[in-house]
């Protein structure tokens, strides 16, 4: 599960920062890129169950033990 949480936390980072780097960016486009950033971390927290049904659709083996609850 966490692979399939980090990829998506660590590709959207990514592509703020690719854009916020541009020489040519509008600081609009920044602002609005930046406050998008936090809506999306701040969501994260209520998707937990989306997150394990990802990872669950994924794995080989679909019983695993939760190390952190």
């Amino acid at each position: 599960m966490r692979v399939v949480f980090w990829n998506d936390v660590l590709n959207r980072f990514n592509g703020v920062s690719k854009t916020v780097q541009k020489q040519d960016v509008n600081l609009g486009v920044v602002d609005f890129l930046i406050q998008s950033l936090k809506l999306f971390t701040e969501s994260l927290r209520d998707r937990f169950f989306e997150y394990e049904s990802k990872a669950q659709a994924i794995a080989k083996d679909s019983q695993y033990t939760d190390c952190c609850r």
